[in-house]
């Protein structure tokens, strides 16, 4: 039984995890950053769009029993990352991603690494694939 992939995955949509008996943890890429050879302007981050189970992609924005649960305009960031910056869950904030200022409210997450700003799909932020600096504007 075959139950892979007939094309060269070139999106970036997995990491092959080994299994512990089989010796140990996965390679992961480094956190982003200024560590990872990427240089971010004072205030930045490295934003990483990620897939949300409830997005607003054309086949949830049908389903209207889902309204509450659907991704909205979020970021989230480590509690490092917050506190170095002095963001607040739950805030707004005014942000800005290839060069468009949106509006966003702010989540913590202590899995989030420390200069990086997850993104959802598809909640009409302005991102750009492989992911890019969020420059911190201002609170509303």
């Amino acid at each position: 039984h075959y139950a892979g992939t007939a094309y060269a995955n070139n999106h970036g949509s997995g990491v092959k995890l080994g299994r512990a008996i089989e010796g140990g943890a996965p390679n992961l890429p480094s956190a982003p950053g200024r560590t990872a050879g990427l240089e971010l302007p004072d205030g930045a981050l490295y934003g990483l769009p990620v897939k949300r189970l409830y997005d607003n992609s054309v086949l949830m924005r049908s389903a209207d029993l889902l309204d509450r649960r659907r991704a909205g305009a979020e970021m989230w960031v480590s509690a490092e990352t917050a506190a170095r910056m002095k963001l607040h869950a739950g805030e707004s904030m005014q942000v800005q991603i290839n060069d468009k200022e949106v509006s966003l409210v702010v989540k913590v997450d202590a899995g989030v690494p420390e200069g990086a700003a997850l993104l959802p799909r598809h909640s009409g932020l302005p991102l750009p694939a492989g992911g890019g600096p969020v420059v911190v504007k201002r609170n509303l």
